[in-house]
């Protein structure tokens, strides 16, 4: 009898046990894993919402500059004196050098190209190999969709 007595406040020891620890310990675990879940992908979408902000002025400020740099050069009257050179078939050494200079202090720049109204480059800073070779074939932009959009 004492046994069946001892086993049964056991027993009544363990649920109660279980029913007021393990249970609200797994309730407040749950609770604490969802809140914690939560807070972390907001935090994540706040970030990437900073990052694209960020990146998006980064991408304006850019476009910007480039868009200052081009109307500098092309208001430059050394740029406007060279396509008159190029028109009397003169030498565009001073126009060169002037282009050179700018193209080596600017780190946007891969390339710089003087065209004419009809698409024909009249001077290309840096020059690869294959324009040194054809300078009496200069390219012609006149067939790209962007110098048509333009012209």
């Amino acid at each position: 009898m004492k046994n069946s007595f001892f086993s049964s406040i056991r027993s009544k020891f363990i649920a109660i046990f279980v029913i007021l620890g393990v249970i609200p310990l797994i309730i407040v675990g749950y609770f604490a894993y969802k809140s914690a879940s939560n807070a972390l992908l907001l935090q994540t979408r706040e970030q990437l919402g900073n990052l694209a902000d960020k990146t998006a002025q980064q991408i304006d400020t850019f476009f910007e500059v480039i868009e200052k740099d081009i109307n500098l050069l092309s208001n430059f009257p050394f740029i406007q004196l060279s396509f008159l050179q190029f028109e009397f078939c003169q030498k565009l050494d001073t126009a060169k050098r002037l282009v050179e200079e700018y193209e080596k202090t600017n780190q946007y720049y891969k390339r710089i190209h003087l065209i004419n109204l009809q698409g024909r480059s009249i001077l290309t800073i840096p020059q690869n190999n294959k324009e040194r070779d054809s300078n009496k074939n200069p390219e012609l932009f006149n067939t790209h969709d962007w110098f048509n959009a333009i012209s």
